[in-house]
């Protein structure tokens, strides 16, 4: 029996890339093992920024494998700062000044 309890909330991942393929493979996996081993319900939301490489392509392969993640992609680049992404993607979601997303109704800590 594992000493930590899982959350039982929804919770949302958002992760964007723009040109990574080097390193987003790697990454998804361990957010999504970590992810599945501590939350019950949960989405990764994998967002392919407007990258000339492979990224998008490896986003694709990993949303058919992995289970509770999907790809969008993005045709300009949304990474221009964190506020703005975050309210790109979902304007009842905040952002921290380090990128955190937050809940609008709340002050980062």
């Amino acid at each position: 029996m594992s000493e930590y309890q899982k959350i039982t909330q929804s919770v949302s991942f958002v992760v964007l890339a723009l040109n990574e393929q080097k390193v987003v493979e790697q990454v998804v996996r361990e957010i999504h093992s970590t992810v599945d081993a501590l939350i019950n319900t949960y989405e990764i939301i994998l967002i392919n920024d407007g990258s000339t490489d492979r990224t998008g392509e490896i986003m694709e392969m990993l949303s058919r494998e992995l289970t509770n993640t999907r790809v969008l992609h993005s045709a300009t680049a949304l990474l221009t700062t964190p506020k703005k992404s975050a309210d790109r993607i979902s304007p009842s979601l905040g952002t921290s000044t380090s990128g955190k997303r937050i809940e609008a109704n709340s002050s980062p800590r």
